[in-house]
Protein backbone atom coordinates (compact mmCIF):
# COMPACT_ATOMS: atom_id res chain seq x y z
CA UNK A 1 0.00 0.00 0.00
CA UNK A 2 1.35 3.68 -1.05
CA UNK A 3 2.56 5.38 2.14
CA UNK A 4 2.96 3.09 4.92
CA UNK A 5 5.93 3.10 6.98
CA UNK A 6 5.14 1.11 9.73
CA UNK A 7 3.50 -2.68 10.74
CA UNK A 8 -0.41 -1.66 11.26
CA UNK A 9 -0.75 -1.61 7.77
CA UNK A 10 -2.68 1.70 7.62
CA UNK A 11 -2.40 3.51 4.36
CA UNK A 12 -1.91 7.12 4.38
CA UNK A 13 -3.47 7.98 1.02
CA UNK A 14 -7.11 6.78 2.88
CA UNK A 15 -6.38 8.86 5.62
CA UNK A 16 -6.99 12.91 6.04
CA UNK A 17 -4.71 14.53 8.32
CA UNK A 18 -6.06 18.04 9.81
CA UNK A 19 -4.37 21.03 11.28
CA UNK A 20 -1.69 21.16 8.66
CA UNK A 21 -2.01 23.97 6.42
CA UNK A 22 -2.81 25.33 9.40
CA UNK A 23 0.19 24.59 11.46
CA UNK A 24 2.03 25.16 8.70
CA UNK A 25 1.00 28.71 8.11
CA UNK A 26 1.13 29.68 11.84
CA UNK A 27 5.08 28.19 11.53
CA UNK A 28 6.07 30.38 8.41
CA UNK A 29 3.81 33.63 9.27
CA UNK A 30 5.61 33.54 12.82
CA UNK A 31 8.81 32.75 11.07
CA UNK A 32 7.99 35.79 8.51
CA UNK A 33 7.18 38.10 11.01
CA UNK A 34 10.55 37.16 13.44
CA UNK A 35 12.53 37.79 10.38
CA UNK A 36 11.21 40.87 9.23
CA UNK A 37 11.34 42.31 13.08
CA UNK A 38 14.73 41.22 13.56
CA UNK A 39 16.00 42.29 9.78
CA UNK A 40 14.54 45.86 10.56
CA UNK A 41 16.58 46.16 13.90
CA UNK A 42 19.75 45.04 11.80
CA UNK A 43 19.57 47.13 9.16
CA UNK A 44 18.70 50.35 11.39
CA UNK A 45 15.30 50.82 10.27
CA UNK A 46 12.71 48.55 13.23
CA UNK A 47 9.19 47.48 12.49
CA UNK A 48 8.33 47.84 16.03
CA UNK A 49 10.15 47.85 18.85
CA UNK A 50 14.37 48.15 18.20
CA UNK A 51 15.75 44.50 18.81
CA UNK A 52 19.15 44.53 20.46
CA UNK A 53 22.02 42.51 18.48
CA UNK A 54 21.54 39.52 20.80
CA UNK A 55 17.98 39.74 20.39
CA UNK A 56 17.94 40.01 16.46
CA UNK A 57 20.14 36.69 15.79
CA UNK A 58 18.14 34.79 18.43
CA UNK A 59 15.03 35.94 16.24
CA UNK A 60 16.22 34.72 13.15
CA UNK A 61 17.33 31.34 14.85
CA UNK A 62 13.78 31.13 15.96
CA UNK A 63 12.45 32.02 12.93
CA UNK A 64 14.80 29.30 11.16
CA UNK A 65 14.03 26.95 13.67
CA UNK A 66 9.80 27.59 12.92
CA UNK A 67 10.39 27.03 8.86
CA UNK A 68 12.17 23.74 9.76
CA UNK A 69 8.82 22.81 11.95
CA UNK A 70 6.99 23.79 9.22
CA UNK A 71 8.31 22.21 6.78
CA UNK A 72 8.51 18.58 9.13
CA UNK A 73 5.08 19.13 9.62
CA UNK A 74 4.40 19.38 5.86
CA UNK A 75 6.40 16.02 5.22
CA UNK A 76 3.97 14.32 8.13
CA UNK A 77 6.44 13.93 10.73
CA UNK A 78 5.27 12.65 13.85
CA UNK A 79 7.30 14.32 16.25
CA UNK A 80 6.70 17.69 14.47
CA UNK A 81 3.03 17.37 15.30
CA UNK A 82 3.41 16.99 18.69
CA UNK A 83 5.80 19.70 18.92
CA UNK A 84 3.17 21.64 17.31
CA UNK A 85 0.52 20.57 19.38
CA UNK A 86 2.82 21.52 22.96
CA UNK A 87 3.76 24.95 20.70
CA UNK A 88 -0.01 25.90 20.88
CA UNK A 89 -0.74 24.56 24.30
CA UNK A 90 1.28 27.09 25.45
CA UNK A 91 0.57 29.50 23.88
CA UNK A 92 -2.88 29.39 25.04
CA UNK A 93 -1.52 29.15 28.60
CA UNK A 94 0.81 32.31 28.43
CA UNK A 95 -1.90 34.00 26.49
CA UNK A 96 -4.06 35.11 29.04
CA UNK A 97 -1.34 37.29 30.77
CA UNK A 98 0.34 38.41 27.74
CA UNK A 99 -3.01 39.91 26.55
CA UNK A 100 -3.87 41.62 29.76
CA UNK A 101 -1.79 45.04 29.11
CA UNK A 102 -3.59 45.37 25.63
CA UNK A 103 -7.14 44.96 27.54
CA UNK A 104 -5.96 47.52 29.65
CA UNK A 105 -4.48 49.88 27.38
CA UNK A 106 -8.07 49.49 25.43
CA UNK A 107 -9.87 50.36 28.77
CA UNK A 108 -7.78 53.28 29.39
CA UNK A 109 -8.50 54.70 25.44
CA UNK A 110 -5.71 53.78 24.08
CA UNK A 111 -7.04 52.38 20.78
CA UNK A 112 -3.89 51.93 19.16
CA UNK A 113 -3.97 48.61 21.03
CA UNK A 114 -6.88 47.39 20.28
CA UNK A 115 -5.57 46.05 16.68
CA UNK A 116 -2.66 44.29 18.41
CA UNK A 117 -5.61 43.14 21.18
CA UNK A 118 -7.20 41.58 18.37
CA UNK A 119 -4.58 40.01 17.06
CA UNK A 120 -3.39 38.54 20.07
CA UNK A 121 -7.28 37.18 20.88
CA UNK A 122 -6.92 35.12 17.63
CA UNK A 123 -3.91 33.83 17.94
CA UNK A 124 -4.03 32.70 21.23
CA UNK A 125 -7.75 32.08 21.76
CA UNK A 126 -8.71 31.09 18.37
CA UNK A 127 -6.06 29.54 15.84
CA UNK A 128 -4.06 27.91 18.67
CA UNK A 129 -7.04 25.96 20.02
CA UNK A 130 -8.64 24.92 16.83
CA UNK A 131 -4.68 23.53 16.06
CA UNK A 132 -4.27 21.74 18.55
CA UNK A 133 -7.73 20.30 17.94
CA UNK A 134 -7.07 19.54 14.41
CA UNK A 135 -3.75 17.60 15.45
CA UNK A 136 -5.39 15.90 18.25
CA UNK A 137 -8.37 14.62 15.74
CA UNK A 138 -8.05 10.50 14.89
CA UNK A 139 -7.01 10.66 11.32
CA UNK A 140 -4.19 13.50 12.13
CA UNK A 141 -2.79 10.97 14.96
CA UNK A 142 -2.99 8.19 12.42
CA UNK A 143 -1.53 10.05 9.63
CA UNK A 144 1.35 11.71 11.04
CA UNK A 145 4.41 9.37 11.55
CA UNK A 146 3.05 6.77 9.17
CA UNK A 147 3.45 8.43 5.84
CA UNK A 148 6.21 8.39 4.20
CA UNK A 149 7.81 11.90 3.29
CA UNK A 150 7.45 12.12 -0.23
CA UNK A 151 3.57 10.75 -0.18
CA UNK A 152 2.91 14.05 2.18
CA UNK A 153 4.68 16.41 0.23
CA UNK A 154 3.17 15.32 -3.12
CA UNK A 155 0.04 15.94 -0.86
CA UNK A 156 0.99 19.02 0.39
CA UNK A 157 2.14 20.79 -3.01
CA UNK A 158 0.75 22.81 -5.78
CA UNK A 159 -2.48 24.46 -4.80
CA UNK A 160 -2.35 23.83 -1.38
CA UNK A 161 1.44 25.11 -0.86
CA UNK A 162 -0.16 28.04 -2.82
CA UNK A 163 -2.49 28.83 -0.53
CA UNK A 164 -0.62 27.80 2.98
CA UNK A 165 2.16 30.19 1.70
CA UNK A 166 -0.63 32.97 1.11
CA UNK A 167 -2.01 32.85 4.44
CA UNK A 168 1.52 32.40 5.88
CA UNK A 169 2.51 36.19 4.14
CA UNK A 170 -0.61 37.34 5.14
CA UNK A 171 -0.63 36.12 9.01
CA UNK A 172 3.32 36.93 9.48
CA UNK A 173 2.65 40.91 7.95
CA UNK A 174 -0.39 40.90 10.06
CA UNK A 175 1.78 40.26 12.91
CA UNK A 176 4.69 41.75 12.09
CA UNK A 177 3.37 45.69 11.60
CA UNK A 178 0.81 45.19 14.50
CA UNK A 179 1.45 48.33 16.63
CA UNK A 180 3.36 47.22 20.55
Amino acid sequence: MAGITSNNRLSAVDVQPRGGSTGIAFDWGFALSLTLGALGSLLGRPIGPTLDLPIAVGSLVLAALMVLLGESLRRGNGVARRIQIGFHSLLVLIGLPIILPYVQAVQQGRFDMAYTLVLSLMFFFIISPVEIWLLLQPESRQWYGIVDPKDALERHSGAWLVRTIAWAVVGGFMQAFAPF
